[in-house]
């Protein structure tokens, strides 16, 4: 649209005969548009990673892990890093759940409701 006005303007500048119609404004009504998208596009981005990032804080930043040595079972706390796969973690009451796995001992009950969005 932009370049045919431009095209149509000089036409119309340079003879008499030939008329056209401009369509300037067509072109800077779809320049907005698409400098505003993407303004939203960039907005909502940055709200995203804010929120990502405060949900990565939520994780605990170490564990207590459940080794047998000689036979006898020992408590170590460790950085979440350092948990390997098959890994026995001792998670009490109140406490928030480090990784994922099963309940090799005792019950347990996760309130999921801040993952899934559900009412407790």
């Amino acid at each position: 649209a932009f370049f045919g006005s431009v095209y149509y303007m000089f036409m119309t500048s340079c003879s008499l005969l030939h008329h056209g119609q401009y369509y300037f404004n067509a072109s800077a009504t779809l320049m907005t548009f698409m400098l505003l998208g993407k303004l939203l596009e960039n907005i909502a981005k940055g709200k995203t990673s804010k929120a990502l990032l405060k949900l990565m804080d939520l994780q605990p930043k170490d564990v207590v892990l459940l080794e047998t040595v000689n036979g006898e079972v020992k408590e170590r706390r460790v950085p979440i890093t350092e948990v390997q796969g098959n890994a026995v973690v001792k998670v009490m009451a109140g406490d928030k759940v480090p990784v994922d796995g099963e309940v090799t001992w005792g019950t347990a009950s996760v309130d999921e409701s801040v993952i899934s969005g559900e009412h407790i």
